[in-house]
């Protein structure tokens, strides 16, 4: 699940486009195009969003953004951050007496990083390596037992979740003219 933030783009290619984007794509694709770092402009941007789950806590998003040149017309440099508390919903009770042992056990938090550069090699290269990570932690599963009520469990031990991703990239043109 990776977290999509500081959009540039969504494009959508229609056809099968396996060629390009693999066997997976014979229906078409939905493609996500991040910001890239400038070579001569600088722009920073900042969003936060709150919300609540009903019959559960408080949900909360901040995500921010920054880029601009570091050596004009030569080297750009773009990072963002993002992290999100989605809040939980399933309360944990003892089995036997049916007391709430736990509130909303099930709450995820996601923290996401990407930073990329882009060289000017010359008039016509151009290379732009990038990194992107995201590390999501899930304190309880948001399964319930339906016989217990709505949204209950009866787990006796908490099943926590870590799931860590990490993706470089390079890209690299060159403008052969026509």
């Amino acid at each position: 699940d990776l977290r999509t933030f500081d959009l540039d783009r969504v494009e959508v290619v229609g056809g099968p486009q396996g060629t390009l984007f693999g066997a997976n794509s014979m229906g078409g694709t939905i493609r996500f195009i991040t910001r890239q770092a400038s070579l001569s402009a600088s722009d920073w941007h900042i969003a936060a969003e709150l919300a609540h789950t009903k019959d559960g806590g408080i949900s909360h998003e901040i995500q921010g953004s920054v880029g601009g040149p570091l050596v004009r017309d030569r080297l750009g440099l773009r990072a963002a951050i993002y992290r999100r508390t989605d809040a939980g919903y399933v309360d944990r009770v003892e089995r036997r007496t049916g007391a709430t042992a736990a509130r909303n056990v099930d709450d995820l938090t996601a923290i996401a990083l990407r930073t990329s550069l882009r060289a000017a090699l010359g008039e016509r290269v151009e290379i732009m390596p990038a990194l992107f990570y995201q590390r999501s932690e899930r304190d309880d599963y948001s399964f319930f037992d339906s016989d217990l009520g709505p949204h209950l469990q009866a787990n006796v031990h908490r099943q926590p979740a870590e799931d860590r991703f990490v993706l470089p990239s390079l890209t690299a043109s060159i403008d052969l003219g026509a």
